[in-house]
């Protein structure tokens, strides 16, 4: 792939097609300690309150969309199937503006079936098994690394020597498979990443059940220059080794939470690419997330810079706080 000019982002990570389905408000669940479980009846035809298809869903491609809307210049390493909805998910990239000359077309193709009820999701995910190949980190200033499916881990020797030689800026934000694959396994990525980014829960599996200010030290000890630490509805934490920060979520009762993750890393990554520092990076995570949640899909909501700047003017008091 030959380009005049470097890609601001080189997004790497599976994509999917995300298929949502409203369950009626009548659906019954369970509360067992701190987590809530639907109660779907075995052997019944339960009607929806609608049903939507969403073309090139996935971390990658949510991120990849994202970014570009708020106007920078994004490319994607990805794999899509060889049928029309693979070339529709193709397709939909690039009408964000996304550069997909590093696409690859295998095939299966990923799906995820989302169970969404009063704004809230249950995701059911297949990743089929594809045949990955590190893509030229050259080809961008920074690169956002997610989640990829099975036989992805040669990326664990091959990444971080990629990185030292191309002097890229590596952002990490990883999947279920690579949270399971545990903290030793993952070292090397994170002693050469730029940033690292995760929920609350992702944290602990990693280093333990610890308060968020000693998962923030203990992540930034391997080597991340900064770590930021999502935790839902309770705001989202942040260190750049020096200091630590705490922001709130916006308080916005949200039509679908699918892709709100997604979301803040575009707009917290995308403010850092810009020159701002850690604490406007969480500001401008914290309002795309905001509009995304808004809108049914996972990247229905995403702003263009123009719009989210305006929006950010209407938060006055979404200030990072020191802790």
């Amino acid at each position: 792939m030959k380009v005049k000019n470097k890609f601001d982002i080189l997004a790497i990570g599976d994509s999917t097609i995300d298929l949502f389905a409203q369950l009626p408000e009548r659906t019954l669940t369970l509360k067992k300690g701190k987590k809530e479980y639907l109660l779907i009846p075995l052997g019944k035809k339960i009607p929806l309150d609608f049903e939507r298809k969403i073309f090139a869903a996935g971390n990658a491609s949510n991120f990849a969309i994202a970014v570009s809307k708020l106007g920078l210049k994004c490319a994607i390493y990805t794999t899509l199937g060889k049928d029309i909805f693979g070339k529709e998910m193709e397709k939909v990239l690039k009408s964000y503006g996304v550069n997909t000359d590093l696409v690859v077309f295998q095939e299966e193709q990923g799906i995820n079936v989302v169970l969404s009820f009063k704004g809230e999701r249950t995701i059911l995910t297949y990743h089929p098994t594809f045949k990955y190949s590190l893509p030229d980190l050259s080809l961008a200033n920074w690169v956002y690394y997610t989640s990829l499916g099975k036989e992805h881990e040669f990326f664990h020797q091959e990444l971080p020597k990629a990185v030292s030689i191309s002097q890229v800026k590596l952002v990490f934000n990883p999947g279920s498979y690579q949270i399971r694959e545990g903290l030793t396994a993952l070292k090397p990525i994170l002693e050469v990443c730029e940033l690292l980014i995760l929920n609350k829960e992702e944290a602990q599996t990693l280093v333990g059940e610890k308060a968020i200010k000693d998962l923030l030290f203990e992540l930034k000890q391997i080597g991340p220059k900064m770590v930021v630490i999502t935790d839902g509805k309770n705001g989202s934490f942040a260190t750049d080794g020096f200091k630590y920060y705490y922001l709130k979520a916006l308080n916005l009762k949200p039509s679908d939470t699918t892709g709100a993750g997604d979301a803040f890393s575009a707009g917290l990554v995308s403010a850092l690419v810009y020159g701002l520092d850690l604490k406007e990076a969480l500001v401008w995570g914290t309002v795309e997330a905001g509009s995304v949640i808004s809108r049914v899909g996972s990247h229905s909501g995403t702003l263009t810079k123009s719009a989210l700047l305006e929006r950010i003017k209407i938060y006055k008091d979404l200030i990072p706080q020191e802790i």
